[in-house]
């Protein structure tokens, strides 16, 4: 897999979506709240919840609690698919987690049944996960620009294409700005967004807008805090980065602790 994410060592996340969905933003586990509720095929809602946070961490670049949740996905369904390919998401590759995730994966897909969106999904995922990063990217722009309601596609052709270099920041920032007058109070849209910004000196008043509103809804996950800070440290407000600095590290110690 190709390490694309050099500042805040973010990941790009898997994503399994359909194109007619409601939003959801009560999931919550381990504290973080999910952006998105989306069908997966799991006869186990528990799976199907815990897959949705994985999806969710890794969106946000926690690779560690998108690995965690996962794991517990798969402890409750040992078949989901989908929680297998998150697992290659978040592990690396190479390593013997990977490499088993990768042999049950190739057990399971002969006679898995998916919704054609999941097996768009997967092939697509997996093209990324081969390398073919201008691929994917390629993919995932035309998907976002063909379901307007598949949120996490558009999430990730905005990151995916902002780290492939393949467009200028423009281009993207149209897009990343027009998915948020679709989704105005959806955290995980307000993070991409800033994220275009995360090496600007100094970002705009819109990026760290989006950052601060991603750190207050999505208040368990330390990716969001990490990019708030960096915008504000870039926008020349040390003191205010140093305290959201400050309560990520507080929270990783406390789920150290717990976990």
């Amino acid at each position: 897999m190709i390490p694309l994410m050099r500042p805040l060592n973010f990941i790009l996340c898997l994503a399994v979506a359909t194109h007619c969905w409601a939003e959801d933003n009560s999931l919550s586990e381990r504290s973080i709240t999910s952006a998105v509720n989306i069908p997966v095929s799991s006869e186990f809602a528990e799976a199907q919840n815990l897959v949705n946070l994985g999806l969710q961490c890794s969106v946000m670049g926690d690779t560690e609690q998108a690995s965690t949740a996962f794991q517990q996905a798969l402890q409750v369904d040992s078949d989901c698919i989908l929680a297998h390919v998150g697992m290659l998401i978040s592990t690396p590759t190479g390593s013997g987690a990977y490499k088993t995730h990768l042999a049950r994966l190739n057990e399971l897909m002969p006679g898995a049944v998916l919704t054609p969106v999941e097996e768009w999904y997967l092939s697509t995922l997996l093209q990324y996960i081969g390398g073919d990063l201008h691929g994917a990217a390629t993919a995932f722009k035309e998907r976002a620009a063909r379901y307007r309601r598949d949120t996490l596609a558009a999430c990730w052709d905005i990151v995916l294409n902002h780290y492939a270099y393949k467009e200028g920041t423009e281009e993207i920032t149209r897009r990343a700005e027009a998915l948020l007058e679709r989704y105005p109070e959806n955290p995980l849209v307000h993070f991409c967004r800033a994220l275009l910004e995360e090496c600007s000196t100094p970002p705009s008043e819109r990026a760290l807008t989006c950052a601060l509103k991603a750190s207050e809804a999505l208040p368990g996950n330390p990716a969001a805090r990490l990019l708030a800070g960096r915008l504000l440290c870039n926008a020349g407000r040390a003191e205010d980065s140093v305290v959201l600095f400050r309560k990520t590290l507080d929270n990783t110690s406390a789920d150290s602790e717990a976990y």
